[in-house]
């Protein structure tokens, strides 16, 4: 993720506690001559300050599996308060002075497989003292309270969406149809597999040049809608893009993005799409001299 936003011309504050990560981090960074958008912070993050000892990082997710003896060699890492992590600069983009008003974040991403909860939890406080602004929040819902997710989005105005990794009902092809739907080029009932007490909180939406399919949370939900809307689909927690800003997204008046499947605009989006594979794939791969 750090990679991928730097070469879209971000600047990025990243925070990995395995030293190893943190590491590959900064030699990409440098290698790709990135080091005066970025900065890279070998700690955990915590949602309040942490005197204690330093702690070992978790030793999975690396790619080729894990190393023989990484738990003897990785060394233990530190801890840094997460207002620490937000009042951080990279050089080419010195702090802004609060003074002049809160700073301002267009993406932070969260995902640690635990903390999420009391990191959003501090990002509440952290907006409410206008301390800082943000303009879109990716993060997979680990120990996230109902009443947190309440706030964001009805006292904070996100919209939220749920990505739907970990929700094996849709699978949408290149074409920007279901796969699982059971007459080709179509996208059937989802209620026709099993019905979940969530779908009523929830409304799907479609795109073929943007994310292909997200569920969106319907406005004004409460406490206890957010309480379902948390629970695992599968095993593990699910995975949300929270956005202040949805009008490029849905409502851009000549070229939404996301649409409802209902809408005629869709299936002409998709046909497109269709037309342009088909056209491609005629035409050959592109063979160099």
């Amino acid at each position: 993720m750090t990679a991928m936003m730097l070469a879209l011309g971000a600047s990025v504050v990243s925070v990995e506690p395995a030293a190893d990560l943190a590491r590959v981090a900064n030699e990409t960074v440098h290698l790709n001559c990135w080091a005066n958008r970025s900065r890279v912070i070998n700690a955990f993050a915590d949602a309040a300050p942490y005197a204690g000892p330093q702690r070992a990082a978790h030793l999975g997710w690396r790619l080729g599996g894990r190393p023989p003896r990484l738990k003897h060699w990785l060394p233990r890492s530190p801890s840094i308060f997460i207002d620490d992590v937000l009042a951080t600069d990279v050089p080419a983009d010195p702090k802004h002075s609060l003074i002049a008003g809160p700073r301002h974040f267009d993406l932070i991403k969260l995902d640690g497989d635990g903390p999420e909860g009391s990191w959003m939890s501090r990002l509440d406080i952290l907006l409410r003292n206008r301390t800082i602004t943000v303009g879109a929040i990716i993060l997979e819902a680990s120990n996230l309270s109902p009443e947190t997710m309440y706030a964001f989005q009805n006292d904070h105005g996100f919209a939220v969406y749920r990505l739907d990794m970990h929700d094996d009902r849709r699978f949408i092809d290149s074409h920007g149809w279901d796969a699982y739907s059971p007459a080709p080029g179509t996208i059937a009932r989802l209620d026709r597999l099993r019905k979940l007490k969530r779908d009523q909180f929830e409304d799907e939406l479609f795109g073929v040049r943007l994310m292909r399919h997200v569920f969106r949370a319907k406005d004004g939900l409460s406490v206890d809608a957010w309480r379902e809307l948390l629970r695992p689909i599968a095993r593990f927690p699910v995975q949300m893009l929270l956005m202040r800003d949805t009008a490029v997204v849905e409502h851009h008046a000549e070229h939404p993005l996301m649409t409802t499947a209902g809408d005629p605009g869709y299936a002409a989006m998709a046909i497109e799409r269709a037309d342009a594979m088909r056209q491609r794939k005629s035409h050959g791969p592109v063979r160099g001299r």
